[in-house]
């Protein structure tokens, strides 16, 4: 049996721990990972991102971090739109509320070109997440 969850909150992660950490993703059975509170940044995320589409990850969790835009939620926007993530939590970062819900209907967007079918709640109207910066 594989390790299908694995939950890091509040770790006090180096930017090592989550390059060495991402890097075994592809090989992995994990399904659910919580990366909450670790205090992550665009360099995390990059290495994260980079290896997301080979991995098996549905559920994931960068809750309360230093996220804000810029060159990694591309990439992550861009991993993304080759295998959607069906839970992806990003609320409590550096985006304003405006950013994180325009980056939410982003990857909702993506995840209708891929035929994927996932229902979602809306938070106002236009909004595509369901209010706490989650693509479900």
């Amino acid at each position: 049996p594989s390790l299908r969850e694995l939950e890091l909150v509040k770790c006090k992660l180096r930017s090592d721990d989550v390059s060495l950490l991402a890097a075994a993703l592809p090989r992995s059975g994990l399904q659910r990972l919580e990366l909450a509170k670790n205090a992550l940044t665009s360099n995390e995320l990059a290495a994260l991102a980079s290896h997301l589409e080979a991995s098996k990850v549905e559920d994931l969790g960068l809750e309360n971090n230093e996220l804000g835009r810029g060159s990694a939620l591309s990439a992550l926007e861009h991993a993304y739109s080759k295998r959607p993530i069906a839970n992806l939590r990003l609320e409590g970062n550096r985006l304003s509320q405006r950013e994180l819900a325009d980056l939410m209907a982003s990857l909702k967007r993506l995840r209708s070109k891929s035929g994927i079918d996932f229902s979602m709640a809306s938070c106002r109207a236009g909004c595509d997440c369901n209010g706490r910066g989650e693509v479900m």
